[in-house]
């Protein structure tokens, strides 16, 4: 597809460029967060975490949730029935009562968004985003 192509030849840019750049250039002093990075206590099992609570699992609740149980039931049954049923699901899969109604209302949302766009990017981007403000909160707490 046209999207692999021009990340291909992105990629591609970037390694000559970045090749070039160190040719001429030698070695720069690296940015500011770089240097953080590197310094900091960020471990293997933290970026796991991040890995699994921000890009993994909302993909792969999104097209469980959204994309196959509500489509699903949408066949059999009202929209509003089946966005009340998988998002009931999606709440009690999550096994924690203090944030039912919660992850309630963002699997009611979830829903609406998709049936609006009919297009399953969209939830997957707005769950990504509610799991990274969620772990920012947990970090600050």
């Amino acid at each position: 597809s046209i999207t692999i192509k021009t990340l291909s030849i992105c990629w591609i840019l970037f390694l000559i460029v970045s090749f070039l750049s160190k040719s001429l250039f030698g070695e720069l002093p690296q940015q500011k967060i770089v240097i953080t990075i590197r310094n900091s206590e960020i471990n293997k099992e933290i970026i796991e975490v991040f890995l699994w609570t921000i890009i993994i699992s909302p993909i792969l609740e999104e097209i469980f949730f959204r994309k196959i149980m509500y489509s699903t039931l949408k066949f059999y049954s009202a929209p509003i029935i089946s966005m009340l049923c998988s998002s009931l699901i999606f709440s009690l899969v999550h096994s924690n009562l203090q944030s039912f109604s919660l992850l309630f209302i963002l699997g009611v949302t979830l829903c609406l968004i998709f049936e609006k766009t009919n297009s399953i990017i969209y939830p997957i981007i707005l769950h990504s985003l509610f799991n990274f403000i969620m772990i920012i909160f947990i970090i600050n707490s």
